[in-house]
């Protein structure tokens, strides 16, 4: 290969480093840019036990009305959301988070597996510090259980740059006995992600 082949192969390199450093740039500026919008959900264990009801309700309006535990992550703005489950450590355990684009209630499982996009739009952290990240898998299932022992809150950071509705689906059981059936109850609101502008 002759010097002038390589001289040429070498700008051609230079002038990618700096087009990408300069788009990475531009996503990191525009990503710290933007103000974070805190929303706290507050939830317990029904007086009947047999369903999980929200105590502190989301303030904004979803998808044209008020609808109890939905929240909206406004446009341009990132997601802040603090989950508290108002029960009994020593009778209810964090079991996990499920989190699906949908328009739709939801189950256990999503309709259809998340993106690679819609994955990176979320992922969940024992405090605001981060000290535990659980990444939302494709499944959209984030198992609680890697939580620290007695957990009661969670946090879930909602990067929203794709305009889309989803649905979470929060899920406690009974502290495990083998002497009793486990008792699982589930929480379904939906997320409104306004995405950028």
């Amino acid at each position: 290969m002759s010097i002038r082949k390589i001289s040429d192969w070498a700008v051609i390199a230079i002038i990618a480093v700096i087009v990408t450093l300069i788009a990475t740039n531009q996503v990191l500026t525009r990503t710290v840019k933007r103000d974070k919008q805190g929303i706290d959900i507050e939830y317990k264990v029904n007086a009947a036990a047999d369903k999980l009801e929200i105590t502190l309700p989301a303030t904004d309006n979803c998808n044209g009305g008020a609808k109890t535990g939905c929240f909206k992550i406004k446009k341009n703005k990132k997601g802040w959301i603090k989950f508290v489950f108002n029960g009994d450590a020593e009778q209810w355990v964090l079991n996990q988070f499920t989190l699906c684009p949908t328009d739709t209630k939801i189950g256990d499982a999503c309709p259809r597996p998340l993106t690679i996009d819609e994955q990176l739009e979320f992922f969940v952290m024992d405090d605001p510090q981060g000290t535990m990240i659980l990444p939302v898998p494709a499944s959209g299932q984030v198992g609680l259980a890697p939580l620290p022992a007695g957990s009661k809150t969670f946090y879930l950071f909602d990067q929203n740059t794709i305009e889309q509705m989803y649905f979470y689906n929060i899920r406690v059981c009974t502290v495990p006995d083998p002497n009793i059936p486990q008792k699982c109850l589930t929480l379904d609101p939906p997320i409104e992600n306004k995405g950028l502008k």
